[in-house]
């Protein structure tokens, strides 16, 4: 949608006939009868121009008999505060406002007046997430109300609109990125780091492009990493996924010593730069918030092994570890065609490779996705505490409990 500046002048010029920047008698004239038309003796004709012309006496400031652009907005804008819109109770405008589309709430902002002073206080005040979608054809920016799923959409061609919305939605609280790699991305992220939002939520989606152009690739990378260090001191959840099948999620509450992260692996031919971006955009998150209790979650369609240790870097940056008290792995149903020794072999190699970088790490947890297995879990519990006692040399107590999977009755 236009901007309220751009429609004005759209107006402007429908009465400036002879295209001479302002609006003279003999515009109203022409626009009332047409170029050729002269039929001055119509008694409708003698009404609209006798209309016309006090309202240009009303708009006409200079007294010139001619009406510029600026004098037409001024009288527009004033037309509208006086009508019955601008009459309307305070209270009942932000009802009529929660009706009202993104576009149309800027177009009535730059009214001035009251209605740009409620429009910025409450209206706007009202969305609370954003989706951002960049493509070659569609690309478009997407509002929503915080107790609504209808969305609000403008354009990223309407560069201007877009912008200003996200400037004067200062209470959005979640934001959605789903952008491909070849596509200029770096308008997005200048305007949201120039925004003074504090997100909750981050949810990032990196699409493969049509083409390879590694350095707006590159670009959007350290753009997304930028992104969630600016805003790591409130962020509660992030998601990462990307069109290789990679997707992890972490939750990690506020004021809380805890951190849940979901992993799901691709498939093996997975991109080694995307493992890169999600481990990056979660340390940027992580490196300053530690955590004691560290839960993970596992899906794997190919490699547990590489899944786990995958989920266990992104989750846990190295200078993290030694605040880490209670690590709990959860292997998924994705996991259950897995036999009995793939099963020890992929826990006893994770508990070899990482927990001796975990010195106050005293309580270790791991539920297997069986609810059955033939696999002696006291004797797997035996050997993991072996191979901690050859490894460490904390005096932190540790505890191993491997446990199947609860049969649920239903």
């Amino acid at each position: 949608m236009a901007t309220w500046e751009h429609e004005l002048r759209e107006m402007f010029s429908m009465h400036d006939k002879d295209l001479s920047g302002f609006i003279s008698k003999d515009d109203i004239i022409v626009m009332l009868l047409g170029a050729e038309k002269d039929d001055k003796k119509d008694p409708l004709f003698k009404t609209n121009l006798k209309f016309l012309i006090q309202v240009i006496k009303e708009a006409d400031k200079d007294g010139d008999s001619k009406i510029t652009f600026e004098e037409f907005k001024e009288y527009i804008n004033k037309m509208l505060q006086n009508s019955a819109l601008g009459t309307m109770p305070i209270d009942v405008f932000p009802m009529v406002c929660q009706n009202l589309e993104i576009a149309d709430l800027l177009n009535l902002s730059k009214v001035g007046g009251d209605f740009e002073k409620i429009c910025d206080r409450m209206a706007f005040s009202d969305f609370s997430k954003v989706k951002i979608s960049n493509f070659k054809d569609a690309s478009k920016v997407e509002f929503q109300r915080r107790n609504s799923l209808e969305k609000s959409s403008i354009s990223l061609e309407k560069s201007e609109d877009w912008q200003e919305a996200i400037l004067k939605c200062r209470k959005i609280k979640e934001i959605e990125l789903d952008l491909a790699k070849d596509v200029s991305t770096s308008q997005i992220f200048h305007v949201l780091r120039k925004s003074q939002l504090r997100l909750r939520n981050l949810k990032v989606n990196i699409r493969d492009g049509e083409k390879n152009d590694e350095k707006k690739a590159s670009r959007l990378y350290n753009n997304c990493i930028v992104l969630v260090s600016q805003h790591r001191s409130t962020l509660e959840k992030l998601e990462v996924s990307t069109s290789d099948g990679q997707w992890v999620s972490a939750r990690l509450p506020v004021h809380q010593n805890q951190l849940h992260l979901e992993y799901c692996q691709p498939k093996e031919s997975e991109k080694m730069q995307n493992h890169s971006l999600a481990y990056n955009m979660f340390h940027a998150l992580l490196e300053r918030r530690p955590c004691a209790d560290v839960t993970l979650e596992i899906e794997s369609n190919s490699d547990a092994n590489l899944a786990l240790q995958r989920a266990f870097q992104i989750a846990i940056p190295h200078s993290n570890r030694r605040f880490l008290e209670v690590l709990t792995i959860e292997l998924g149903n994705s996991l259950q065609k897995m036999s009995e020794e793939e099963m020890k072999t992929v826990i006893l190699r994770h508990v070899d490779e990482f927990h001796f970088s975990t010195p106050n790490l005293h309580h270790f947890k791991c539920n297997l996705p069986h609810t059955s297995i033939d696999l002696s879990l006291e004797c797997l519990n035996n050997q993991i505490r072996e191979q901690i006692e050859k490894s460490r040399k904390s005096p932190t107590p540790y505890i191993s409990s491997i446990c199947l999977r609860s049969v649920r009755c239903s």
